[in-house]
């Protein structure tokens, strides 16, 4: 199931700017045909039937950094997530599968693969982040243990890089 990028319904194609603000961040479930019998006749529409990932909102982002002395120790350092978003990044992470938000598309408006790199050592919601930021998604049972949503950075820079050029 890949990631994409789409234009949300509703917006034309000559209205819109690609930003990470204007796109929607989705996985692609299944891609289909259909036909539907109109006034004029039988019409085709391809389509993709997609479920939503949720852009994390919350405030401040924490990082572990491990530091390198006589005997390492764990220093939290925090950072604003104005950050990542003045670079023109976000990130992102799936719901749980019984709180999924779906959507059929037309297959045009899915303008391309996601990319994205994992966040952190599993790729998952961390343990430690608070539980109250991430509706409708879980976080890891424990620290480390890769058992939580899915999350991720989007690489904003190769969303644009073709349009930059």
């Amino acid at each position: 199931m890949d990631l994409v990028f789409v234009r949300p319904p509703g917006v034309q194609p000559g209205g819109f700017a690609l930003t990470t603000d204007l796109v929607w961040y989705c996985q692609v479930l299944l891609l289909f045909s259909a036909s539907a019998l109109t006034d004029t006749g039988s019409k085709s529409f391809d389509c993709a039937f997609v479920s939503t990932l949720e852009t994390y909102k919350h405030q401040m982002v924490i990082i572990s950094i491990i530091s390198i002395i006589s005997r390492p120790y764990i220093l939290n350092n925090i950072f604003p997530l104005e950050w990542l978003e003045s670079v023109g990044s976000r990130i992102i992470y799936e719901l749980d599968p019984k709180n999924l938000i779906l959507y059929v598309l037309p297959i045009e408006n899915i303008l391309g693969k996601l990319p994205v790199v994992p966040f952190g050592d599993t790729g998952t919601i961390p343990h430690n982040f608070p539980r109250t930021a991430f509706p409708g998604a879980y976080r890891d049972r424990s620290q480390g243990a890769g058992d939580g949503c899915r999350m991720w950075y989007v690489n904003s820079w190769a969303m644009g890089w073709s349009r930059d050029m």
